[in-house]
């Protein structure tokens, strides 16, 4: 079936009770057909490569610490993040997973596909305490031990306990996940595919055609005619005489059908050949795949010098130009940036080992070697920074510190003695510290209720 065909709009909420999960789309396939649609564009996917590196700048300072101790995985700090990149380009989200050791200190963190993961069934506050995870995919073949349910990160060690106790010991236990996306609540973002999916699948078309060109030698289809026998057999006998003198390559020029009037054909023959002429030309075609082009670039808010330059298509384009367009998409990304620094920011706390990392993404150059932003380059940041992306800076800088974290404590603690009302708890770790209400809630845990009197 064709890719374009599959797709289905998002239908708002739709559940799955017996699996326990929120479906991704009617057929619960959204993720997966929205990735299948990019790679099949030359132009998505190459935009989606970019926004990647744009994301994943040059990395974390000191980024290249290794998470694990098998030194041949080469998993560091500055690979997830790379990992998390790839799946916000082309879903606007991530998962990662998040274990603990009997200390609540963060031992193993992992990227998860976007396409595994599914949020689970929503409680009466619309909140989702569970993400779904099929290891080998989503689809009507799919079983219920393929899944593996995990709860939503909450590092608060009392939650943690809880749900080692349930799961039957810390041996049972499998850990957390994190959603990293734009929205506060748990729902499926919208891939940047979605809008331009007919200019993607045109595109897609367009190249089908081209093979096929290119295949039959760029020469004309020829219709074979041929006189109808009485005899079936007959019938294939001969086409498959004249397919087997022409070769195998030839064979697919060749449009083979019966002649039922026998007397149009020069008398004593059988057959005949007629050239079915193809006028289309390549230019014909150019104005449909420049526009396609454009439309879906449009909707990863790529400048178009950045397209043209590793297209090698730079024109009137100077290097000054590609330097202004490269400032211009870091720019772009910026709020992007500020989220992953964020949520490694809150990822990283707590982690087993002292870091020495520093959570701010160094920005992305496409004129360098090695993709750093070199002192007295244009960043296209320096005069034009939002305040929101200033502040998120300051947020994941503030989290990241020894005060930082120490009042964090104190607010837990100020809440759980209920000296602090719990919605100003909230309000304090959304406003301070930029989290997310969700994350907010699950620092704080469960409220206390007190009884009345």
């Amino acid at each position: 079936m064709e890719i374009l065909g599959q797709y289905k709009p998002l239908e708002y909420k739709r559940e799955n009770k017996s699996i326990g999960i929120m479906l991704n789309g009617a057929d619960n396939l959204r993720s997966l057909i929205s990735e299948n649609m990019i790679e099949k564009s030359p132009t998505a996917s190459y935009c989606a490569g970019m926004m990647s590196k744009f994301i994943t700048g040059a990395g974390f300072e000191n980024g290249d610490v290794s998470l694990s101790s098998k030194l041949y995985l080469n998993n560091t700090i500055n690979k997830l993040l790379n990992e998390c990149a790839v799946d916000h380009s082309k879903f606007s989200g991530s998962f990662v997973h998040v274990q603990y050791n009997a200390l609540y200190q963060k031992v193993n963190l992992t990227r998860i596909p976007f396409v595994q993961c599914r949020f689970g069934l929503e409680d009466d506050d619309n909140y989702s305490g569970k993400i779904v995870r099929a290891r080998k995919g989503w689809g009507k073949r799919t079983t219920k031990e393929n899944f593996i349910s995990y709860d939503v990160y909450n590092p608060n060690p009392e939650t943690i306990q809880r749900q080692v106790e349930l799961a039957g010991g810390w041996e049972e236990y499998r850990g957390q996940i994190m959603f990293i996306g734009n929205s506060s609540d748990l729902s499926y973002p919208k891939s940047r595919i979605e809008g331009v999916e007919n200019f993607a699948h045109t595109e897609n078309k367009m190249g089908e055609y081209y093979v096929a060109t290119v295949e039959r030698g760029f020469e004309n289809i020829q219709i074979f005619e041929f006189v109808k026998s009485d005899n079936p057999s007959e019938n294939e006998a001969l086409k498959e005489s004249v397919t087997g003198a022409l070769g195998l390559e030839s064979s697919g020029k060749v449009l083979s059908l019966p002649y039922e009037n026998a007397t149009d054909l020069t008398e004593g023959t059988k057959y005949r050949f007629t050239p079915l002429e193809n006028n289309a030309t390549p230019d014909k075609y150019e104005h449909f795949l420049s526009t396609c082009s454009t439309m879906i670039r449009s909707k990863w808010e790529i400048p178009v010098q950045l397209f043209e330059a590793v297209s090698g298509k730079l024109g009137n384009s100077s290097g000054d130009d590609l330097k202004v367009a490269q400032a211009m998409y870091n720019q772009t990304t910026a709020p992007i940036r500020a989220l992953y620094e964020t949520a490694f920011s809150e990822l990283f706390r707590d982690y087993k080992t002292e870091l020495s990392v520093v959570f701010e993404i160094m920005q992305y150059s496409l004129l360098a070697e090695d993709g750093t932003i070199k002192e007295g380059e244009v960043t296209g940041t320096e005069d034009v920074e939002s305040s929101e992306y200033i502040n998120a800076k300051a947020q994941a800088n503030l989290r990241g510190s020894v005060g930082g974290v120490t009042a964090i404590l104190a607010i837990q603690s100020s809440v759980s003695s209920q000296l602090t009302d719990y919605s100003s708890g909230i309000t304090m770790l959304k406003e301070i510290y930029g989290y997310s209400e969700d994350v907010a809630k699950s620092i704080l845990g469960t409220p206390k209720i007190t009884p009345e009197p």
